[in-house]
């Protein structure tokens, strides 16, 4: 038996709004956060988060 070849396999997110599937890489991730620029009713706001590293659960688009 040989060596068994290892793939790296690339991730597979949804996008919310079409719903359609692609590559992580061909996808917008976005971040919902608040802080002291949030309005004061509490709402978050979107904020774009190409490098992927802002913490919190994100969504991602097309």
């Amino acid at each position: 038996m040989g060596a068994a070849l290892k793939r790296k396999v690339a991730s597979v997110r949804t996008c919310v709004g079409c719903r359609g599937r692609a590559p992580v890489s061909e996808l917008l991730r976005v971040v919902a956060v608040t802080d002291e620029t949030a309005p004061a009713d509490g709402r978050a706001r979107l904020v774009p988060d190409p490098a992927r590293r802002l913490p919190g659960r994100g969504a991602h688009l097309h």
